[in-house]
């Protein structure tokens, strides 16, 4: 059943509050509901979670590193948000129907961004490949024509304007290897 636009903005508002004060997290583009297929997100790529309890019914499990497992019952009877952090090592599981939002650390959006981007963009540039390894600290280095990354930082700066809000406070210019 689809959510409706005030209780996926709801859950926004609660994740919203987990990360006020916070500078090294954002939210992650939008929430994410599993549909009986087993999603999961795994630690550094993820800083927490927050689960709408009262979402369809389902399980949300924080798991491994040889840590204590947190299980979160979401579906009829339940009700609020609950929020957990993910530590170092663990995963978090979506069993059933749950629906979260996650907490990401910023560097994990702008790889999100340049991935996502290189998906649009891939019709237009069918020869550029690109390995981009999630899970680890450490991202390849990628070569991109001109024209391309000039896209790419104004789309990225565009789309972080509209996630907060900002109104247009300079002018971008790219010039060979010099961004101001």
């Amino acid at each position: 059943m689809p959510r409706s636009d005030s209780t996926k903005q709801r859950l926004k508002e609660e994740a919203e509050k987990q990360i006020a004060g916070k500078d090294d997290v954002q939210l992650a583009p939008d929430e994410t509901t599993a549909a009986d297929d087993f999603k999961f997100e795994r630690s550094p790529d993820v800083y927490g979670v927050v689960v709408d309890c009262n979402s369809e019914s389902g399980c949300v499990q924080i798991s491994g590193g040889g840590k204590p497992t947190i299980r979160i019952t979401t579906g009829p009877g339940e009700s609020g948000f609950r929020f957990e952090v993910i530590p170092e090592g663990q995963s978090c599981m979506l069993y059933g129907c749950p629906t979260v939002w996650y907490i990401v650390p910023r560097s994990k959006l702008l790889t999100v961004d340049l991935c996502s981007f290189l998906t649009r963009y891939n019709e237009r540039y069918p020869s550029l490949t690109v390995n981009m390894g999630f899970g680890g600290k450490d991202l390849p280095s990628v070569t991109l024509p001109h024209e391309l990354l000039q896209e790419l930082l104004e789309d990225t700066i565009e789309r972080n304007k509209q996630r907060m809000d900002l109104e247009d406070s300079g002018t971008f210019h790219f010039d060979g290897d010099l961004i101001s």
